[in-house]
């Protein structure tokens, strides 16, 4: 029933407003990028640059982007049926506004079908006057999919992305940028040339002020493109060598509750390089859902063991979050990978509030490919948030750590003490932890990082050095902490080199403490908290002892007796070792105690020989 009632939405559009038109004819062959099509059928198609078409699902998208169907061009069906169907043609930017029948929220239209939410009646007139209810095109339910709810609401002293502005007082018409500023839209050819329509002009009340961005002298691709960059649900085909694929995960986590105050993942995805080696040094995320900025935290990609691979950010006022990996993430030819989108849910949340992750297009991937593939928005499921009291875990510094000055080569030295405490909801399960490198030595100066269980008196794991992150990260720990139970910690480390330097640890980045926990009872994830602000390093950094030189008798040194006159004989074996830092030896002096039947300029021809009998000095005489 449902797909009758889509298609005779459809046909019922299409014969209306093009029942007496002349249509002229085409070959599929000379078709290019940008043209309108149809065959013998009623449907009207976009014809993209991926060489797919797309649809126009009703009379009000069709028209938010032409006035007529004046340049539709007619195929054969069999030419038509040789075009792949990719998706469905949304409501252009700025021209509209959109709801459906079985919800009252009202949207305005941003680039690639982004939604967001006139909040009030107040807003709406605001920002387009009294007739704003004029502006409503009604979205059949069915295709109410090909559209992403960012999570943005309006709130009546900005215009959305897309739009077309002018003031009562001036003739110059404006478009709206993504940054919020307002670019000029600078000659007649270069509004005609972006195909702007100026029924969609709407006139700014004069208390909204605008910031001025780079006038629009030409077309600009991206206003264009009638089908998006793909449009809602559309494959973007991969080219040539070097391609990265982004996809969802068919195990991406289902539509499940979030507790306030948890952390979930919510976009499981894969990372796929073809062609060649692929570097991805970025991921812009937007989010989606009835929520606002603020109901969300900490936001980053992780791998399936929940070790952080970005940094954690926030929202900005776009509703989007940009991740990056430092250093960026490699993907060897033919290799996929998968992460998830995970982020925390505020304290501050209200239960029955809805969020979801996605990557929405490909300009939202920064890599070293050549392109970057992918079925567009890629997008987890909505998460509800519940109001539930879950557990806690809150970590803090445990003892006191001392500056013990070490040594290069020293084994075993203590950076770090912490514990995490346990709230008395329910016990909790430390899955993983990261330990950041800090202190002013670099990764090499320092090797064998290890996780040491006081509570337990037993090593967790070494980690044999940093990584290019600069983490050592412990994996699988499932430690289990009871109601109110407190565990803790100890990290040690072995010295490499680094004299005068100093060495650290650091469990907290920023404000996200590096750890993943889980609550028993309750099955989410608990944001672990820094509840006393204690920072995550140790509380006295290590500094190395500057560079020494140890010279002592080797134990294969001849020993004590009488010698023979004659050449090339052997009078001592001494040990040079170099401490905290290389030590290069200019010059060494030998006193040589003599009898009193010998004297020093007895001794000729002195020399001194490195371990692999190479002559390093002399010979001098005594």
């Amino acid at each position: 029933m449902k797909k009758l009632l889509v298609l005779s939405v459809m046909m019922t559009m299409v014969v209306w407003t093009m029942g007496a038109a002349f249509v002229p004819g085409a070959s599929a062959a000379t078709l290019t990028a940008g043209d309108l099509i149809k065959a013998s059928g009623p449907a009207v198609y976009y014809y993209a640059a991926d060489g797919q078409r797309y649809t126009f699902p009703t009379e009000s998208t069709y028209m938010s982007w032409y006035s007529d169907f004046s340049s539709v061009k007619t195929v054969t069906d069999d030419e038509l049926a040789a075009i792949s169907l990719a998706g469905n043609v949304v409501v252009r930017a700025g021209t509209s506004l959109v709801k459906i029948d079985t919800v009252s929220k009202v949207f305005a239209v941003e680039p690639n079908g982004q939604l967001v939410w006139v909040k009030t009646e107040a807003v709406a007139k605001a920002l387009y006057g009294d007739n704003w209810a004029d502006m409503i095109v009604v979205i059949p339910d069915g295709f109410w999919t090909n559209y992403t709810d960012s999570g943005v609401e309006l709130d009546g002293t900005t215009y959305p992305e897309g739009s077309l502005v002018k003031y009562a007082t001036g003739s110059d018409t404006y478009y709206v940028n993504a940054d919020g500023t307002w670019s000029k839209v600078a000659t007649e050819a270069a509004f005609s040339g972006n195909m702007f329509d100026w029924d969609f002009v709407v006139t700014a009340p004069a208390a909204i002020t605008m910031t001025a961005g780079a006038d629009v002298t030409a077309a600009v691709a991206a206003n264009v493109d009638v089908s998006q960059g793909g449009g809602g649900g559309s494959t973007v085909l991969p080219t040539g060598s070097g391609t990265l694929t982004i996809a969802l995960a068919g195990d991406t986590p289902a539509a499940s509750p979030v507790a306030l105050s948890s952390t979930a993942n919510f976009t499981k995805i894969s990372l796929t390089a073809t062609g060649s080696a692929v570097e991805v040094s970025k991921l812009t995320v937007t989010k989606g859902g009835y929520s606002s900025t603020a109901d969300v935290e900490n936001i980053k990609v992780t791998d399936l063991s929940g070790v952080a691979l970005t940094n954690s950010a926030s929202l900005n006022s776009s509703g989007t979050a940009g991740l990056s990996f430092n250093p960026a993430l490699d993907l060897s030819a033919g290799e996929t990978r998968y992460l998830y989108i995970r982020s925390g849910i505020t304290s501050g949340s209200a239960a029955g509030r809805t969020v979801s992750y996605a990557i929405n297009a490909s300009s939202d991937v920064t890599s070293t490919a050549a392109s970057v593939a992918g079925n567009y928005p890629v997008q987890g499921n909505a998460m509800n948030v519940v109001n539930v009291t879950i557990g806690t875990a809150n970590v803090y510094t445990d003892g006191t750590v001392t500056d013990t000055t070490p040594d290069a080569g020293d084994e075993n030295v203590v950076v770090n003490r912490f514990r995490v405490e346990a709230g008395t909801t329910e016990a909790i399960t430390i899955e993983s932890l990261s330990l950041l490198e800090a202190g002013s030595a670099g990764l090499a100066d320092v090797k064998n990082i290890e996780l040491w269980s006081v509570t337990e008196g037993k090593t967790l794991g070494t980690v044999e050095a940093y990584g290019a992150t600069g983490k050592a990260n412990f994996t699988g720990l499932n430690l289990v902490v009871g109601k109110g139970d407190i565990y803790r910690f100890e990290v040690r480390i072995d010295i490499v080199s680094g004299a005068s330097l100093t060495v650290n640890t650091d469990l907290v980045d920023g404000t996200d403490v590096l750890m993943s926990v889980k609550g028993n009872s309750y099955g989410f994830y608990i944001t672990a908290s820094d509840a006393a602000s204690w920072g995550g390093q140790g509380a006295s950094n290590q500094t190395i002892n500057a560079g020494a030189l140890a010279i002592s008798k080797s134990a294969t040194t001849p020993a004590t007796g009488n010698i023979t006159e004659a050449a090339d004989q052997e009078l001592a074996v001494f040990d040079f070792e170099a401490k905290g830092e290389d030590v290069r030896v200019s010059a060494l002096s030998f006193s040589v105690a003599t009898g009193s039947n010998a004297a020093g300029n007895e001794l000729l021809s002195c020399k001194l020989y490195d371990e692999a009998m190479t002559l390093v000095a002399g010979p001098v005489d005594g």
